[in-house]
């Protein structure tokens, strides 16, 4: 394949900050963030390279997760994106390196001891999403070189994303629920960015079947109701099936023997899933209260034609509902499990299994 000067892409995958808008603005893309604390309206406001001793057990919990998770990288590439800054790239590079050098390999060398420990920022370390979202971050920076922009240590960074790839597309290390569709969906955002690093070739057409196989197999029934934790994670479903269709799209430009035939079945399921949201939507507009979901507005893209009042029951999924203009029942009494029984991971989903739930509204 012929390479040339690449442009990044990229596409912020954990946020559910765009949940009930259409399309992402990226100049407000900082706006509905409440959990990095890493995040800042300008690169450079934060420090690079913390002065902090990353394994300390003194340190908040979600300080140590953004830190080894790379979460505050989706903010800063999305500017550079926009802006073009390669100031972002330079920062973005010192974060690399100073994690590499306090944590990665400290902590890949302790691997084997630390596998049963407890310790709360080795756990994070190793997260099922955390390594394949830093091995995205690195094959940025790699698919840069040559864009006028040099790495302070280009072999430590790819023998690090070598690491990291192998690790996150083991099947071993694989969580079968959402983490699952975040896991690869990283490693072929790292492909896109840097389609000359061998090992994410290597990997990417075992990692294009998994994802569409959890995609389609795992979370979504044949009733098209989206199984796991809560209906907002339906809609976060239907927006990473957009994203998907989008990064199989450019993978296939650029590796035609990655096009795949699974898109349409993406687009019909995803259709699906957006008709059914409707019965899970309350007549004042918010998603229904079922598990631990708390108030959501409803996405504006939900269809508002899909059905008609009345009564619905998917028994399959276990939900019914009765819905006119005002009024509103929902039930739920079901065993959901999307993620495979699998030795050291739980067959279980984000949600409760076995879960018995009634709301009822009535003009408010």
């Amino acid at each position: 394949m012929k390479l040339s000067k690449r442009e990044l892409y990229w596409t912020d995958l954990r946020s559910k900050r765009s949940i009930t808008e259409v399309h992402l603005n990226l100049n407000t893309c900082g706006s509905f963030n409440f959990y990095d604390p890493l995040l800042s309206p300008n690169v450079g406001v934060v420090s690079v390279a913390p002065g902090i001793d990353w394994f300390s057990p003194s340190l908040p919990n979600s300080w140590q997760l953004n830190l080894h998770s790379f979460r505050f990288a989706d903010y800063w590439l999305l500017q550079y994106v926009r802006t073009g800054d390669q100031t972002i790239l330079l920062c973005l590079d010192q974060v690399v390196n100073d994690y590499l050098d306090k944590v990665w390999r400290q902590g890949w060398r302790q691997r084997a001891a630390l596998k049963l420990s407890k310790n709360v920022a080795f756990k994070h370390v190793l997260s099922d999403t955390a390594v394949a979202n830093r091995a995205a971050v690195f094959a940025c920076l790699l698919g840069q070189v040559g864009n006028g922009f040099d790495l302070l240590d280009e072999q430590g960074l790819r023998e690090a994303l070598t690491e990291h790839v192998l690790h996150a597309a083991a099947d071993e290390h694989y969580n079968s629920n959402n983490h699952g569709l975040f896991n690869d969906l990283h490693l072929l955002l790292g492909l896109i960015n840097a389609p000359h690093e061998k090992i994410l070739v290597d990997v990417a057409p075992k990692v294009i079947a998994r994802l569409l196989t959890t995609y389609l197999e795992r979370q979504v029934n044949a009733e098209g109701i989206h199984l796991e934790h809560t209906p907002s994670y339906a809609v976060l479903w239907v927006l990473l099936g957009r994203k998907t269709l989008d990064v199989l799209e450019r993978l296939a430009e650029l590796y035609p023997d990655l096009a795949c035939a699974g898109a349409e079945k993406v687009r019909q399921s995803m259709q699906c899933v957006s008709e059914n949201l409707w019965w899970f939507t309350k007549p004042d507009g918010e998603l229904v209260n079922f598990g631990e979901q708390g108030r959501t507005d409803a996405a504006k893209w939900i269809p508002t034609d899909a059905f008609q009042h009345g009564t619905k029951v998917f028994p399959s999924a276990g939900y019914g509902f009765f819905k006119n203009e005002d009024s509103y029942l929902g039930f739920v009494a079901a065993y959901h499990a999307t993620k495979t029984g699998r030795k050291g991971y739980r067959a279980a989903s984000h949600k409760q299994r076995d879960e018995l739930h009634l709301v009822w509204y009535d003009a408010g």
